[in-house]
């Protein structure tokens, strides 16, 4: 995948591994971050090209986020992404309330194109879950 991918987050855990993919992979990438993604992308990607999620959106191929738990901005950039046809992928960053993370504040499930995962636990329990979606395990960035 080496067209232009926009990178969405929100919370903390999704924000430490996906700007340490961007550090490390794709420092072109467009950033949407809201909440306590704001400080931790600040911190770790000073330099990255942030946008708002409309105009980020006409300009990338895919996209690339982390899923809340706190607020709905994930399903929001998912949804948009969709409707414009754009592929999307979800990094987990946990073991926990997998399908959770992807129903909206109106019990509608907003599912990603593709999901990634760190470890072949995550994997496991993904898999036995999301049945029609590819899954892939990736090494976590944040420990790099």
């Amino acid at each position: 995948m080496n067209k232009k991918v926009l990178i969405a987050s929100h919370d903390a855990g999704g924000a430490e591994i996906l700007s340490s993919w961007l550090n490390h992979n794709n420092k072109s990438a467009l950033v949407v971050v809201d909440g306590p993604a704001k400080k931790i992308f600040k911190q770790k990607c000073p330099n990255a090209n942030y946008f708002k999620l409309n105009e980020a959106l006409t300009k990338t191929d895919w996209v690339l986020c982390g899923t809340g738990w706190s607020s709905n901005f994930e399903l929001k950039v998912l949804s948009k992404a969709k409707k414009l046809k754009k592929k999307t992928v979800v990094y987990l960053d946990h073991w926990a309330n997998y399908l959770e993370r992807f129903k909206d504040k109106t019990n509608n499930y907003i599912f990603p194109d593709e999901i990634w995962v760190g470890d072949s636990y995550a994997k496991k329990i993904a898999s036995s879950i999301f049945k029609n979606i590819p899954i892939f395990q990736k090494n976590n960035p944040y420990f790099k």
